[in-house]
């Protein structure tokens, strides 16, 4: 049963330091399986102005997962998109889930589900109708994570090694 105890709420930029914690935890994921791809920042794992960037934009925004100690143990970083309209294909712009993190300690208790719920509650309050996000193909505890969310494939991303 999710910890009701755990608030989600709009990241603000006193949030930085604790986001970065949460990234890391998501890159150093991404550097075990993918030292080929992934490699360790030196200095903040992402730009603060950046950071501010998202908060502050209206297409865009980071909700995060609080204790009631003001602990950060997950967050979701959401991002308003708009494909080009093209003359085969109709172009209806979506929320892309860009990054979504949750913390060891908290992961399996429903703070990832809790994120999710947030994020449709964002979207749909924006007029949107779709989320949309990318996972890589070696994350199978994402994949499996989504497929219980109820997220469906909507293309498959290929590479060729050379």
């Amino acid at each position: 049963m999710p910890d009701q105890s755990i608030q989600i709420r709009p990241a603000i930029p006193t949030d930085f330091d604790q986001l970065c914690m949460l990234w890391e935890v998501l890159d150093e994921h991404h550097r075990q399986i993918r030292p080929d791809m992934f490699r360790e920042p030196v200095g903040a794992r992402r730009d603060p102005d950046w950071v501010n960037n998202i908060i502050n934009d209206a297409d865009s925004d980071i909700l995060v997962a609080e204790t009631p100690d003001k602990l950060l143990v997950g967050m979701v970083l959401l991002i308003v998109r708009q494909p080009p309209d093209l003359p085969i294909r109709i172009s209806q712009p979506f929320v892309e889930i860009d990054n979504i993190v949750v913390s060891p300690s908290q992961q399996h208790l429903g703070v990832g589900s809790r994120l999710v719920a947030a994020s449709k509650t964002w979207a749909t309050a924006r007029g949107h109708l779709q989320l949309q996000l990318t996972v890589y193909a070696f994350n199978s505890s994402a994949i499996r994570f989504y497929d219980t969310e109820g997220f469906e494939p909507l293309s498959h991303r290929l590479a060729l090694r050379l």
